[in-house]
């Protein structure tokens, strides 16, 4: 029940970044207001009672006020002196996250761009120099333009892997770093400048991109990050002059907000008790409150375990009999292939895997430099103490080294990983497998060789994807 609990506390304080942030940049203004809940629900993929509780923390800090059977109304205005004085207290909160996030994109960018870059079309790669051109002080009027503007040329160009976490992982980025509201004549003066200076290093950045030029393209990409947030620390630093950090805020992103994984770790409890026939066909399942005792998980949750292996045709309910298992450790692979839901978490599992694909390596080269040598052994001994053989340990020890942003973007993509289990028994993943070529694996742990341990992981994760893809419908 702890992990459902900090679940909900996650959702719904991503929910309340994300209309805070539309406050602050000004899409709803003093006395507009908000979208209605249902409409809530459907823009960031949760339920009424996350909705709900985000709008609450919303009210109690100021910013909304709700009245029974109309929407939330915006109360919050920045000309006032103590709205202002709580904007700048937010900022001041913050800036540690802001510094985070700006850390985490320089490592994170340069690559993810060049990936994107290489699977462009002529014509895709012609658009993005169009937005490029675009961008320009004729069209864009306020700094909040310019920033939505940049936006939109990032993600379109992400928008390339159709990946949904990525797009969904950037956003959550820019919405997490509150931006500067200011209209001045100096304001507009420095706009003009950025707007050019950002305009012309666009373009020399697809200068480069067109001559296939990957050492230039991130590092331009790393300096724009690296400017990005020198500006911008430098703004919190004169707004906040003289004040303390009272509340730190944290970096919040769930990534599948839909999914509940409390109840995949259930039906795959279920399915490995089968395949060591603890359950065997015939025999019933315990009951409800059993099963639900025995896992830690509430009724509802295991009722919706059940329903998932009712519709995989690995149990059978039967009234006044119970759950009844109807299969061994072998399943109908053209059932779970036709079956809408488990198209839907292949896909989850995907898109996962390859986030992972691209991050993953990154950290390595980043966080492996300086681990000591029994710590190198370490993740050698836990791998080798797991009979699956996977990456996990090394992928645990990256994650628990990094920055608190790209700890929750670790946590979050691993939580989907519990497909793997499932999905291993009924694909066959051919091509590169860590049990043929572990010797080869540790060896490049325990020597750092990072160059060939990135290799060892790109072919497992490129061999994974690959055969997934088959299976995707």
């Amino acid at each position: 029940m702890v992990i459902w609990l900090e679940k909900e506390h996650m959702l719904y304080m991503y929910v309340y970044r994300m209309v805070l942030s539309d406050i602050y940049n000004g899409k709803y203004q003093f006395q507009d207001k908000l979208p209605t809940l249902l409409e809530l629900c459907k823009i960031y993929s949760v339920g009424r009672n996350t909705v709900r509780s985000a709008l609450i923390q919303l009210q109690n800090d100021g910013y909304v006020i709700m009245q029974k059977g109309v929407q939330a109304t915006v109360c919050f205005q920045l000309d006032s002196f103590e709205n202002q004085r709580q904007y700048k207290q937010a900022i001041q909160d913050s800036r540690q996250m802001i510094i985070d996030i700006f850390e985490t994109m320089e490592y994170l960018l340069p690559n993810i761009s060049v990936v994107c870059l290489h699977r462009m079309t002529p014509e895709q790669f012609f658009e993005l120099e169009n937005k490029v051109n675009q961008f320009s002080i004729d069209c864009i009027k306020s700094e909040k333009e310019m920033i939505q503007e940049l936006y939109n040329i990032y993600l379109y160009a992400f928008s390339i892997l159709d990946n949904s976490l990525l797009n969904d992982l950037f956003i959550t980025f820019m919405s997490s770093m509150y931006q500067p509201l200011v209209d001045t004549e100096d304001a507009h003066s420095e706009l003009k400048r950025n707007i050019k200076l950002i305009k012309r290093t666009l373009k020399f950045l697809l200068k480069f991109a067109n001559r296939q030029n990957d050492f230039m393209v991130k590092h331009i990409i790393a300096i724009m990050c690296k400017s990005n947030a020198k500006i911008a620390l430098k703004y919190i630093d004169e707004l906040c002059e003289d004040m303390d950090v009272q509340n730190e805020k944290q970096f919040v992103w769930v990534g599948y907000r839909n999914q509940d994984y409390l109840y995949v770790k259930v039906v795959l409890k279920i399915l490995s008790a089968i395949q060591h026939q603890t359950y065997v066909k015939g025999i019933s399942l315990p009951s409800i409150a059993k099963l639900s005792k025995k896992y830690d998980v509430s009724e509802k949750t295991v009722r919706k375990a059940l329903d998932v292996l009712r519709e995989y045709c690995v149990i059978e309910t039967i009234n006044g009999v119970g759950s009844i298992v109807i299969v061994d450790n072998h399943y109908d692979k053209s059932v779970l292939f036709n079956s809408p839901s488990f198209q839907e978490n292949i896909k989850v599992f995907y898109e996962s895997l390859e986030l992972i694909s691209l991050i993953l390596p990154i950290m390595m080269m980043k966080v492996l430099e300086s681990a000591s040598y029994q710590e190198l052994v370490s993740i050698k001994d836990k791998t080798e103490a797991d009979s699956l053989l996977t990456l996990e340990p090394l992928y645990d020890y990256v994650a628990a080294h990094c920055n608190p942003c790209l700890k929750t973007i670790f946590e979050e993509l691993k939580k989907p990983m519990g497909w793997n289990i499932f999905v291993g028994r009924v694909v066959h993943y051919s091509a590169y497998d860590l049990k043929e070529h572990h010797n080869e694996y540790f060896n490049a742990i325990l020597s750092r060789d990072t160059y060939r341990l990135c290799q060892i992981v790109d072919s497992i994760f490129q061999s994974s994807l690959k055969t997934l893809q088959l299976h995707m419908k």
